[in-house]
């Protein structure tokens, strides 16, 4: 892992100049950077990304301004030539750091933006004397160079009693698990 970020870490310096900027309490200028990366990520076409919609953005904002006056946000991003190119989305609350959404540029993926990013958060961490770094969510293959320790982590979605909440709980329990297998068959 060391060797992979110092390569990844050569290769930017070769011909360009890259900084990872750090934003906490001042996070309206990172949380712009967050949202220009967001537009050009893979979530972006398959609308996860935080820039996706009005909705998510306004609920990522309106988080990051309440956790910035507490002093639990961080956001990260990564420039190579001053361009930003990835970024973090971090809670940092109390002795814990939470990794809530991360996102880079596609044609930047050579080198491995991500991977610097979580190396400098996590160091970030571990100079804090931070209890715990979580990687949140799915056990993805990046998180598991980090960590071969999972927790189970459990999802709660809650419905309306109206006509339209019943409906789309129906799509959720039910409809959703018989067509997951059907997407995996038809890829192949």
């Amino acid at each position: 892992m060391r060797s992979m970020i110092v390569n990844r870490t050569n290769l930017l310096n070769k011909d360009n100049n890259f900084e990872i900027v750090k934003h906490a309490c001042n996070y309206e200028q990172g949380f712009c950077d967050l949202l220009e990366i967001s537009k050009d990520t893979w979530q972006s076409r398959a609308n996860t990304a935080i820039a996706s919609d009005s909705d998510s953005i306004n609920f990522y904002q309106s988080f990051a301004s309440i956790a910035a006056k507490r002093n639990w946000l961080r956001i990260y991003v990564l420039k190579l030539n001053k361009i930003p190119i990835a970024f973090e989305y971090i809670l940092d609350y109390k002795d814990k750091v939470f990794l809530l959404k991360v996102g880079f540029k596609e044609q930047y993926a050579k080198y491995s933006p991500g991977l610097l990013l979580l190396s400098d958060s996590i160091k970030d961490a571990f100079e804090k004397r931070k209890k715990e770094y979580d990687l949140l969510g799915e056990s993805d293959a990046y998180k598991m160079r980090w960590t071969a320790t999972c927790r189970p982590h459990s999802k709660y979605i809650f419905f309306n009693k109206t006509f339209s909440g019943v409906f789309l709980e129906l799509l959720e329990s039910k409809v959703i698990p018989i067509l997951k297998p059907l997407k995996s068959i038809c890829a192949k």
